[in-house]
């Protein structure tokens, strides 16, 4: 859900269409840690005509503690058809 807000925030997408998603769990966050997504915008890229995003994503617990990384990639702009 966290990947899928930077991605609405970050580039103009409708629709979209999620590829992949890879992440890796480094640790649990405590009950009552704050937990924060931090996203970049890694790559922009174009494939059989879409227009894709990379997005490097960071999942905090308390703006510190690094939980999980990800990498998420989606197409944001299809080809246009006809």
């Amino acid at each position: 859900d966290q990947a899928n807000r930077a991605l609405d925030r970050n580039v103009r997408v409708s629709p979209w269409i999620h590829v992949e998603s890879h992440g890796q769990h480094l640790s649990m966050p405590r009950v009552g840690q704050l937990l924060e997504t931090r996203a970049k915008v890694k790559n922009l890229f174009q494939g059989k005509g879409h227009e894709f995003v990379e997005l490097d994503l960071l999942l905090l617990a308390d703006a510190t503690h690094l939980v999980a990384p990800i990498r998420h990639v989606a197409i944001y702009q299809l080809r246009a058809t006809g």
